[in-house]
């Protein structure tokens, strides 16, 4: 078990640690019009694409193992609308929706 938890930390950390950081750094707010396809990529990996392959990782492994729980962390920007934040929405709407999906696939899943 031991070596399964440390193939999703590993897995997790190498989809998160970097992107993470440099968000931490700038403001990232922006009009709809003026988001540039790289803002949207980058939004969309750091706060959705990350999140699926952890969740991917854990669910194969907790199927394995016979059971678990998945617990995924969105913002109630993924329910309301957000200004100047589109990207971040859209992301955070995705988490909620993928946690539902899982879900339906027989993953115990808690979407906060």
């Amino acid at each position: 078990m031991t070596s399964q938890i440390s193939l999703i930390d590993r897995c997790c950390l190498r989809q998160t640690r970097h992107p993470c950081e440099q968000c931490r750094r700038r403001d990232v707010r922006q009009a709809p019009l003026d988001l540039k396809p790289e803002e949207w990529n980058a939004a969309i990996a750091l706060n959705l694409t990350s999140v699926f392959l952890c969740s991917q990782a854990a669910a194969r492994i907790m199927m394995d193992l016979g059971g678990g729980r998945i617990i995924n962390v969105s913002s109630v920007a993924g329910i309301r609308m957000s200004p100047g934040f589109v990207h971040y929405g859209a992301a955070k709407a995705g988490v909620i929706n993928l946690t539902k999906s899982l879900a339906s696939c027989g993953v115990r899943t808690i979407s906060t």
